[in-house]
């Protein structure tokens, strides 16, 4: 799921996430209203079409999940870079493993 997706498994501080997506979400539409003040179809602005493109957006990253766990099961001893590991990682963390 996408990185700000407060339905993503294993997310800790949701409430920081949520916070952090209402900031982005007011930011994004000061600069929007400033670059794009007309509606991109009748009373449709960009910030709209944007949002209503959440969903797929939010489906793509969990078939791309879903394709990395395979990929993981069936290559165990791939190692990825620390920064996809730290955002993509589909392999327990340390703490998660002595839960």
């Amino acid at each position: 799921m996408s990185l700000s997706c407060l339905e993503r498994p294993g997310l800790v501080h949701g409430d920081v996430i949520a916070n952090w997506n209402s900031a982005f979400h007011r930011a994004l539409k000061v600069e929007l209203n400033k670059t794009h003040k007309m509606p991109i179809k009748g009373d449709v602005s960009v910030l709209d079409a944007l949002t209503a493109q959440l969903p797929v957006l939010n489906e793509l990253s969990t078939l791309h999940m879903t394709a990395l766990r395979n990929f993981v099961a069936s290559n165990p001893n791939v190692k990825f870079h620390d920064l996809h590991e730290e955002l993509f990682s589909v392999r327990p963390r340390p703490s998660q493993e002595e839960a």
